[in-house]
């Protein structure tokens, strides 16, 4: 069975998925969890696997230009790699030219070039 949801764990800064599962599975688990840590930061979601690798991306790209983005910023990059247009609006110092960096670093993560095959003889060996 494909999992349709997930449940996640989320605090400032971070997110996790502990479980995933049916909705039904998802709803009982996120419940369980968060009486027996008196929380509410167990939350369900609907799995996109296209938007989990996209959401790797983007942490992978932000720790490896040794950043934190704010949450407006890691949805704008998200909302940016699941292919919306996106405008961005705002003063200076306002962390756009950081996402912008961050977006680009996700997409090579995310898209690597194919590697070169030179079968031809074009390449010296």
């Amino acid at each position: 069975m494909t999992p349709t949801h997930v449940v996640k764990l989320k605090r400032t800064g971070f997110e996790t998925i502990v479980a995933s599962g049916s909705l039904a599975h998802c709803e009982e688990r996120a419940e369980r969890l968060n009486s027996d840590y008196q929380t509410d930061e167990y939350r369900i979601e609907p799995w996109h696997p296209s938007r989990a690798e996209h959401e790797s991306a983007i942490g992978y790209a932000a720790v490896g230009l040794g950043v934190n983005l704010t949450p407006w910023q890691r949805e704008v990059g998200l909302r940016i790699l699941d292919g919306e247009r996106v405008v961005m609006t705002g003063g200076r110092r306002n962390g756009h030219a950081m996402l912008r960096r961050v977006v680009a670093k996700a997409q090579e993560t995310n898209d690597p070039e194919p590697p070169t095959n030179h079968t031809d003889g074009s390449r010296d060996a």
